[in-house]
């Protein structure tokens, strides 16, 4: 009875909650999806997760889970996932943005990723070593150059050209027959701001690509390098909100750049709690987890020649039993849209559901490396993805949602930005005329008829003709899933 006392404590104490983020439009229905939802607790995460998460205070729990997660997908470039609405594979690939006010504790979560991603750094500065090694040899023996290595660096600068990017991409392709998971990271993306700003260092496009598995990049030129690769990346940027909107640019928002990012707010605290050290069995057991993660990446096979390095095989994990959340998750965002009508919901809660489903795949994963999980891991795994897809939908909405809209409503000739739910806009009873002059006022491309035909399919109106004109009730069914979606925090 003790022991389950101090568990329900630590898990009240310790439970990760996002924290609140930067909503341009507070009244709309469109931005309450993780209103009353959390992450498991701290303690209940899987080792390599689980330390690092519980250094932090407790408002810096999200952000540095999310940072966490992200830089471990680096460390698992070999994972394979089935995303129940795609035959292609997906691989642990994801992007986020990290907006802090300056000097606003940035470096807290910096340090966390640094840490983690510190076996690779090392890694990484011993192939530019030998790469600098190389280009020494060649400038004292120009007449007299040695065979070129394949450079098999992970981290990538901000400021990098296409051709430099795709030279990286094809060493390693060249190497070992496939391509890594790429870091691009920096904690000042201004750097990353100014590079695009040049024609040869403009890699908008590259990290779009760059999301998902099995998308080439190419080059064919006759007086540099030519590739067609298949770059994956996981990219990590910090800078201050302002900064972020030099970063996503309207173009930015309009070419999907916007759905494929995680947008975390990291606290603004004046007497912010310091993140505690990693103790020394802390660090052991993240340490293990990052060693078993490397071994699942690089072999070693003895050849006549030596011993040679290669990757070892794509590993599947079979996440079928998260199919269930992914479906009714979407399914009651389609449904959301049957009702609003908001473009931005609809492009955005796609990749939000993409995204998350990677992150809880990552965590997964780690769950079935250690061998301390708790039993109802996979319910966990459920609550981190519905947390995320939820809380990924609302920031992406807030951030950039009406952006998204006004962008559209111009391609249209029309100004309207985020709409509330037609829906909920019509009374009990309402005629033809009246959802018509809405629907006009409103603009965009669907029809009066279009929204009336969905309602009726799914129950939610009848329709009747009274004195010539058509009227429609709303059903008690309509009525319910409305107040159930309220009650959960969605737009209705």
């Amino acid at each position: 009875m003790t022991q389950k006392i101090i568990t329900s404590a630590k898990t009240r104490q310790a439970c990760i909650k996002a924290p609140e983020f930067i909503n341009p439009r507070k009244d709309s229905p469109l931005f309450h999806h993780s209103d009353g939802l959390s992450m498991p607790p701290a303690f209940l995460w899987p080792a390599g997760l689980r330390e690092p998460i519980m250094t932090a205070p407790t408002s810096y729990q999200f952000a540095t889970a999310v940072a966490s997660v992200l830089s471990l997908c680096v460390y698992a470039p070999r994972l394979r996932m089935k995303y129940c609405y795609d035959l292609v594979p997906h691989a642990a690939l994801l992007q986020a943005l990290f907006m802090a006010e300056q000097s606003g504790n940035k470096t807290k979560i910096a340090g966390v990723i640094k840490m983690l991603m510190d076996k690779i750094f090392k890694r990484d500065k011993d192939e530019l070593w030998a790469e600098q090694d190389y280009d020494e040899v060649c400038q004292r023996h120009p007449d007299n150059k040695p065979t070129r290595p394949r450079i098999t660096k992970i981290k990538l600068s901000p400021v990098v050209s296409r051709t430099e990017l795709l030279k990286r991409v094809n060493d390693i392709d060249r190497k070992y027959g496939d391509t890594l998971t790429h870091l691009m990271y920096t904690d000042e993306i201004a750097l990353a701001i100014d590079s695009n700003k040049r024609e040869f260092g403009n890699n908008r496009v590259v990290f779009r690509q760059g999301y998902d598995y099995g998308s080439t990049t190419d080059q064919d030129y006759a007086t540099s390098l030519s590739a067609d690769v298949d770059f994956r990346v996981v990219i990590i940027f910090f800078g201050t909100p302002e900064t972020m909107k030099r970063y996503m640019t309207r173009a930015e928002i309009e070419a999907g750049s916007m759905t494929r990012t995680i947008v975390v707010h990291v606290p603004d605290e004046d007497d912010a709690p310091m993140f505690r050290l990693l103790t020394p069995a802390e660090q052991k057991s993240v340490d293990n987890v990052l060693d078993t993660l490397l071994g699942k990446t690089y072999v070693k096979v003895q050849t006549e020649q030596g011993e040679e390095e290669h990757l070892a095989e794509e590993e599947y994990i079979d996440l079928s039993w998260l199919d269930h959340d992914v479906r009714k998750w979407c399914d009651q965002r389609k449904e959301e849209f049957s009702k609003t009508g908001s473009r931005a919901l609809r492009v955005c809660y796609r990749r939000s559901s993409v995204s998350a489903f990677r992150f809880t795949g990552l965590v997964a994963y780690l769950y079935q490396l250690d061998e301390n999980r708790p039993a109802n891991w996979q319910k966990l795994c459920r609550q981190i993805y519905n947390y995320m897809a939820n809380y990924i939908l609302d920031t992406m909405l807030a951030e950039y949602g009406a952006t998204y809209e006004a962008i559209k409503a111009e391609a249209e000739n029309d100004k309207n930005t985020i709409q509330p739910s037609l829906f909920d806009s019509c009374p009990d009873e309402f005629s033809y005329d009246f959802i018509d002059q809405l629907v006009a006022e409103r603009g965009g491309t669907k029809r009066t008829t279009e929204f009336l035909s969905t309602w009726k399919k799914k129950g939610w109106i009848t329709m009747r003709i009274e004195d010539e004109v058509k009227m429609f009730t709303k059903t008690e069914k309509g009525k319910v899933v409305r107040g159930a979606r309220n009650k959960k925090g969605g737009a209705a």
